[in-house]
């Protein structure tokens, strides 16, 4: 079983360390550049004649992006290279790391993700199994590829989120200062009759397992039971997936996806906030670039509660930034930029019964398309 929580991130920080790692077992009549480019010397080229007493000619100057699209280019190259060579060679695990570390310092983050899977199931190795748990998650276990349409008439609530400084990227998405948004649908998304279906399930279920689950969660810990756990929630989520959730986000963050069939579930859970066990949920941010809840039961069933950002304002305000509670009746949902400061607000009286899904975007930096190494 893959490590979890504090242990995992140990794992996988030292994964994509190049200290981390002994020389892979290549054949020395390849030149493969794993972590740095190795610096060759160039005969020094003679200058041309342009007409004006030998003048060398005027030396092009790379734009940021020209520069970032070489280097990745040069990653993309020598990581290519690095599969051609331990392909065949057996026992080679830290090959099969340093390969994916390379393409994450590269960008190339969808490849990083199948290579660390790869050498996962090739190889009984902690920090693989790790760095695939991080990079993949359980993606797996919902729904991935083509999506319908997004016709929905459903309003939502804007906000900008996160505070005027730059908030941390998430694979190839990245965000401007006061860039990042937050938005609480005005109406519901799925009806009331299946979102009380699956809070009965849920507490069937916890009745069957002697309770809801209470320790899988290291940084934000919560009460709550994996969507992937139950094979009835699990058949619904994805058709919601598919219909409903998946192409609402790529209709509010049109600028980072693409595609609503590009978009990954990491994790999804059911969480229970009662007055006997968890209340509230402390600020943090997630380990995702997109992130919502969903409303499984109305807000007059309990008091207090919503997804609480540390820093929000109106898009276009010039108002100083404050602390913003959104939260919606059963069936809509609160969807946000993974990065952003939150937490959950405290409910003081009640019961309240919310789906968090944690997603991330299927692709690479240099625009090829996932799967080619």
């Amino acid at each position: 079983m893959a490590p979890t929580g504090r242990r995992r991130a140990a794992l996988v920080l030292t994964a994509l360390t190049a200290t981390a790692f002994a020389p892979p077992t290549i054949q020395p009549t390849r030149r493969v550049a794993l972590n740095a480019k190795v610096k060759t010397k160039k005969k020094k080229k003679t200058a041309k004649s342009t007409g004006g007493f030998g003048a060398a000619p005027k030396k092009t100057t790379l734009t940021d992006e020209e520069k970032e699209a070489r280097a990745i280019r040069g990653a993309v190259r020598d990581a290519t290279t690095a599969l051609e060579e331990v392909r065949d060679q057996e026992g080679e695990a830290q090959a099969w790391l340093k390969l994916g570390a390379v393409l994450v310092r590269g960008g190339e983050f969808s490849e990083a993700e199948r290579v660390f899977a790869a050498g996962a199931e090739k190889f009984d190795d902690e920090m693989l199994s790790a760095a695939e748990m991080t990079y993949r998650g359980h993606s797996l276990s919902y729904h991935r590829g083509p999506c319908a349409e997004w016709t929905n008439a459903v309003e939502f609530d804007e906000w900008v989120v996160g505070g005027p400084e730059q908030i941390e990227d998430h694979r190839t998405v990245s965000w401007k200062p006061e860039e990042p948004r937050a938005f609480a649908s005005k109406s519901p998304l799925i009806p009331k009759d299946e979102c009380d279906r699956v809070i009965a399930l849920c507490e069937k279920r916890a009745e069957e397992m002697g309770g809801w689950q209470k320790a899988r969660h290291a940084q934000a810990a919560t009460t709550d039971m994996n969507v992937k756990d139950v094979p009835e929630i699990l058949e619904w989520f994805n058709s919601r997936l598919k219909s409903t959730l998946f192409p609402m986000l790529a209709s509010r963050f049109p600028d980072k996806i693409k595609d609503a069939a590009d978009i990954r579930a990491h994790d999804a859970f059911i969480v229970k906030y009662d007055m006997e066990g968890q209340r509230s949920l402390p600020l943090h941010v997630d380990e995702s670039a997109f992130s919502f809840t969903i409303a499984l039961n109305d807000m007059s069933d309990y008091e207090g509660g919503g997804t609480r950002f540390e820093r929000a304002r109106r898009p276009g305000s010039s108002d100083p930034w404050k602390e913003e509670v959104l939260n919606a009746d059963a069936g809509g949902v609160v969807a946000f930029a993974g990065k952003a400061r939150h937490g959950g607000m405290q409910i003081t009286a009640g019961t309240r019964y919310i789906i968090p899904l944690f997603c991330f975007v299927d692709e690479n930096r240099s625009g090829k398309a996932p799967g080619y190494v």
